[in-house]
């Protein structure tokens, strides 16, 4: 879309878009505190989904919208017709919301909330970037693409042949790493001892399987591992009873929560990953950079239904570099679980050689990278 048919505005405003899981709204947040701390006189408004994940970064703000939209799935009419509905409705409200927002540029991480948005977007002639974080890019970024003024993506270029290269740029992660982690705010999780920790974590939402394989050889692991679990909220209530089952010995060894926050001044994720040595772990690409970019050893176990297997993808590149060891969900067991966990354990060398391949794995600076060229654009 040429810049001759782009609109027009003296607004600065930047508008930010994307939702639902920590995949889309970690990297929102930490696009957004660049922006507001960089160029404070900019105003920023964030569009989200409203998802339980998304109210501790934005819910106290007067520029934080919730759209509705509508998210196909398969091949379920019923389901389907109802996310029509919900769809045309988000249609709406997205131009009631640009109305009254009127960005000079908008921000796409993808997830269905960002479609109406985009669709505006184009009729309106208000250019916009899109960041693409997995290595296939999702069905509402695909949408997207063809009409951004430039598509930042966390994997090498390489990896997608569908785009036209003059626009796409390898930016690498949206994620802050842990060398702008101020120390002073590690928590501390309590461990009796001086036993190696294991990180657990199912992104944001959980891992069904992984959870059931965890408390499937929880009283083994803790004999040698001090462990902190992020259940997701499907698996939280669960795991208050498994912990309350086990010996009073263990119960100190066994830290669980439903979600870790990543909050500036109570970020509790990265205080896990710093402190593990060891890393389980969907493959999801925001979680798998945040821990790439501490330099951790990663088991990963990609969650099977991720669209266009994007997870099984994402690890099986990882795996091929030498970051981590994959274990496919259909595979796994509490049994093969706790065998590989030994097993890097018992080859320290190993777990040397995957930390320092996965830190340099991912490149630095894709939040200034992008931020800057979000600033120049609002100051042309």
């Amino acid at each position: 879309m040429s810049e001759k048919k782009e609109k027009k505005s003296d607004n600065e405003t930047v508008l930010l878009v994307g939702g639902g899981t920590g995949g889309h709204v970690v990297p929102v947040y930490n696009i957004y505190r660049f922006l507001i701390n960089t160029k404070p006189e900019i105003p920023v408004a964030v569009i989200g989904s409203g998802s339980k994940i998304e109210k501790p970064f934005f819910g106290g703000l007067p520029n934080y919208f919730v759209l509705t939209s509508g998210k196909f799935q398969g091949y379920d009419i019923l389901v389907n017709l109802w996310q029509s509905i919900l769809f045309c409705a988000g249609f709406v409200q997205a131009l009631v919301y640009l109305n009254r927002i009127r960005p000079k540029i908008i921000f796409a991480k993808g997830g269905y909330v960002t479609v109406p948005i985009i669709i505006w977007a184009r009729i309106l002639h208000i250019p916009y970037f899109v960041h693409e974080s997995d290595i296939v890019m999702g069905r509402a970024n695909r949408f997207a693409a063809t009409g951004a003024r430039k598509v930042f993506v966390g994997f090498p270029v390489k990896n997608y042949p569908g785009l036209k290269k003059k626009k796409i740029e390898f930016c690498g992660q949206l994620i802050t790493g842990a060398d702008k982690f101020d120390k002073k705010e590690r928590f501390d999780f309590g461990f009796p001892n001086e036993n190696p920790v294991i990180f657990v974590t199912g992104g944001s939402l959980g891992a069904v399987n992984i959870n059931k394989s965890v408390f499937g050889t929880l009283t083994l692991l803790l004999l040698k591992y001090n462990i902190i679990h992020q259940t997701g909220a499907k698996g939280f209530a669960e795991a208050i009873n498994v912990r309350a089952a086990l010996p009073e010995s263990m119960k100190r060894s066994y830290f669980i929560a439903d979600f870790l926050s990543a909050i500036d001044g109570d970020n509790k994720i990265l205080s896990a990953i710093e402190l593990a040595d060891l890393i389980i772990a969907r493959a999801g690409a925001t979680t798998v950079a945040e821990i790439a970019r501490s330099g951790k050893p990663m088991i990963l176990i990609p969650y099977p239904h991720a669209a266009g297997d994007h997870q099984v993808k994402n690890a099986q590149i990882l795996e091929q570099s030498g970051v981590c060891m994959m274990i496919y969900d259909r595979d796994l067991t509490p049994r093969l679980l706790i065998e590989k966990v030994d097993k890097l354990f018992d080859d320290k060398e190993k777990m040397r050689e995957m930390a320092r391949v996965a830190k340099n794995f991912f490149p630095s600076g894709a939040i200034d990278k992008i931020g800057k060229e979000i600033i120049s654009e609002v100051s042309k």
